[in-house]
């Protein structure tokens, strides 16, 4: 059954840059088919109401051919909280269900759980998080006697707070409209001058809102694209049928600002 008041978030604005392509990231083909398309068609399993944050025309042609789909410009590449904001002035549910656009194994049965959770636990916002072996590279979820309190990118974590396994899938559920105020609170980071979607985390938090994280039961769907050497792994994956949970590929695919 699709959620009524859902309304997807796909953030499919960012260049990709170490793709060296002039083809937007997103459009690059896993199985004969755009990483995009898979993430349309696993999203579209939960809700009709779908907004992309694109940054082209080619990504914008493209989605033309989705049906109902909706789309909002994030034209200066300003981080993930400012594409986020771009869906302020458009209708959406009271719940929003955020995700990148560079993860072709996304599967809706994994949404499906954290959508779940978010509904019976009636958080504030809900994380999708991982256990992580090696952590490296990957933003970790921070607690404080049990509550989330921060997510903390690698390059801003303290020695401690890199030994901390459960990583950011970079996939949320955030209220609306609250979560439009919280953005309006975020700073750029001082040294990428971006506005971080994670930061969000300990803005709430500090404000006493629900937050909770809900970890994956098989991360091998949370692997993000980078490189063409991260979209052949994800075309191997596909072939061979796997997503046991036991290879999340891509170590170094962190789920930080690009």
């Amino acid at each position: 059954m699709k959620n009524s008041d859902l309304t997807a978030v796909i953030l499919a604005a960012g260049k990709g840059t170490r793709m060296k392509s002039s083809l937007p990231k997103v459009l690059h083909n896993v199985s004969g088919r755009a990483m995009i398309d898979h993430i349309y068609a696993e999203t579209k399993k939960l809700t009709d109401d779908i907004i992309f944050i694109i940054g082209c025309e080619k990504v914008k042609n493209h989605i033309a051919e989705y049906k109902n789909c909706r789309y909002a410009y994030q034209r200066k590449k300003l981080g993930t909280a400012d594409a986020l904001a771009k869906v302020k002035k458009l209708k959406v549910g009271r719940r929003l269900l955020v995700m990148p656009g560079d993860v072709p194994l996304l599967k809706s049965s994994q949404l499906r759980r954290l959508i779940d959770f978010h509904v019976l636990h009636d958080n504030d916002i809900s994380v999708l998080t991982a256990t992580r072996d090696d952590p490296s590279g990957y933003g970790r979820l921070i607690k404080k006697n049990g509550k989330v309190t921060d997510i903390k990118e690698e390059l801003d974590a303290t020695a401690s707070e890199k030994r901390i396994k459960t990583v950011n899938s970079g996939i949320y559920i955030f209220r609306a409209p609250e979560i439009f105020a919280l953005l309006e609170k975020i700073r750029p980071n001082p040294l990428k001058k971006e506005y971080y979607l994670t930061d969000v985390i300990k803005i709430a938090a500090g404000a006493g809102m629900k937050i909770k994280n809900l970890n994956s039961v098989n991360d091998s769907f949370l692997m993000g694209i980078n490189s063409k050497t991260d979209l052949a792994m994800a075309e191997k994956i596909r072939k061979e049928k796997k997503g046991d949970g036991s290879y999340c590929g891509n170590r170094n695919r962190p789920r930080k600002e690009k």
